[in-house]
Formats: C-alpha cells, sequence, structure tokens
C-alpha cells in the first residue's frame, strides 16, 4: 500500500504502526491523509500532528462528509501523483465509513481498540 487515510480521531492510532518507536511519527514510507468531520469554529489539529499529514481534508471546509464517496475522491485528488483507492488503507471508527472506503477499492480497518487495529493496520500496509 502506498497511502494511509485516516479519520481525524485516529491519528494518533496510526502513530503507532511503523515508526521505529512505537507513537514516534507515522508509517514510514507511507504517504499520510486525514479526513475529518469537525466543528468549523473548533480546528482540532495541533501543529505537531498536522505536520506528519501531508493533506487534511476537513468535511467543514469542503461541504462533503464520510460516508460519501466524494470525500475519499477529494483526498486521493489532493494527494496527487495518480494515487489510486486500491493503493490505500482506510482506518475509521465508525464502519459504515469503512464500507465506503471498501466500496472504492480501499482497503479498510475498522477500528475497534489500539490493540486490534494496530497489528491489522500494520498488515494492510505491509501489502
Amino acid at each position: 500500500m502506498k497511502a494511509l487515510l485516516v479519520s481525524a480521531a485516529l491519528v494518533l492510532v496510526a502513530a503507532g504502526c511503523g515508526g521505529e518507536e512505537a507513537g514516534s511519527d507515522l508509517p514510514l514510507g507511507k504517504r499520510v491523509a486525514a479526513t475529518a468531520t469537525l466543528d468549523p469554529t473548533v480546528h482540532v489539529f495541533a501543529e505537531p500532528v498536522t505536520a506528519t499529514l501531508e493533506v487534511v481534508v476537513d468535511s467543514a471546509f469542503v461541504g462533503m462528509r464520510k460516508p460519501e464517496p466524494r470525500i475519499y475522491e477529494l483526498t486521493l485528488e489532493r494527494l496527487g501523483g495518480g494515487l489510486r483507492a486500491e493503493d490505500c488503507v482506510f482506518l475509521d471508527d465508525i464502519e459504515v465509513n469503512c464500507e465506503a472506503a471498501r466500496a472504492l477499492g480501499m482497503t479498510a480497518v475498522h477500528f475497534e481498540h489500539a490493540d486490534q487495529a494496530i497489528p491489522a493496520l500494520e498488515s494492510a500496509l505491509a501489502q
């Protein structure tokens, strides 16, 4: 897999995968984007988090939200480089959002708890 798309709420879980030290960084050698459904008056991404993300697609500013297919497609477009859905792993804590990502061709990991999600995410990213 070439890229990881992650729900904003799970950026720190994703940081536990693939770094030399658990939690030290987001997966090495992977392009990382976040999709978010946020209150437009509150911007939850602190500088240390946004510095690790190549793209943040915030539904409050783009007029669409998960599980609408267009927000996933917009994230891919913003990542650029001809990235295809099949090249991506999507991590989210809401199953319907994962189902929408799968329908587009992404591998999706439904977050239930860190002990389950981190190994599943590492496995998906290794493919």
